[in-house]
């Protein structure tokens, strides 16, 4: 079982006491609901070529074109994330530049199928991934009318659960991670409560794209 517990205890404290003692700042937090896409997926796929090792390396096999063809069917067949989330608005700008903070935590899962195996090994696989997040962030925005624009930094610690499937075998793994990240979003607010967000996150040399809905008081 691996486990990265770099600074969990320092990263665990930020982001709570980010969440928990939000409130206390002011009373102007915009909360809201959330669901759409793996926001974090990066951070677990990341690492399942560590965990499975040599059956993810495609060119042990020798198979060149066939290779190819099998990656071309693996296929991503479930993701989920589902959530809350507290914003502020620190400072503003004139009529449309803001900077605030904000915080999220939530319950995310994915499953990721590969029908024809990987690498040398030919049965099929399957990885399921069940995690907890919370994340913290600083941005700045651009608003006008009901589209806008945010940018910023932020930390995310996340707690997964993974469960490989190989033929016959079942492997369960568990990954604790801290993880630095920026990102770009972009929004849509199609009512007074609710909102349709697109957002690409880079961390650690990757970049995902989400998408989801948000749903605010």
């Amino acid at each position: 079982m691996r486990s990265i517990t770099t600074n969990k205890k320092l990263a665990a404290l930020w982001v709570a006491s980010f969440l928990f003692s939000a409130p206390a700042w002011s009373s102007e937090w915009d909360l809201y609901g959330f669901g759409g896409t793996h926001a974090y997926l990066d951070v677990i796929t990341a690492s399942y070529g560590d965990i499975v090792g040599p059956l993810f390396d495609t060119g042990s096999s020798g198979g060149g074109s066939e290779d190819a063809e099998r990656a071309d069917r693996d296929r991503l067949t479930g993701q989920w994330t589902l959530g809350i989330g507290a914003q502020r608005t620190v400072y503003e700008v004139g009529h449309h530049l803001s900077f605030g903070v904000s915080g999220e935590a939530g319950v995310s899962y994915a499953r990721y199928s590969m029908p024809d195996g990987a690498g040398v090994f030919i049965e099929p696989i399957t990885i399921k991934s069940t995690s907890l997040f919370a994340a913290g962030r600083a941005f700045g925005e651009i608003e006008r009318g009901a589209v806008s624009v945010q940018t910023g930094v932020g930390l995310l610690v996340s707690q997964s659960y993974e469960t490989f499937t190989l033929g016959s075998w079942n492997i369960k793994e568990r990954q604790f991670s801290t993880e630095p990240f920026g990102y770009v979003r972009g929004a849509l607010s199609v009512s007074q409560h609710a909102t349709i967000a697109i957002e690409a996150t880079r961390r650690a040399s990757q970049t995902m794209a989400s998408l989801r809905l948000e749903i605010r008081r």
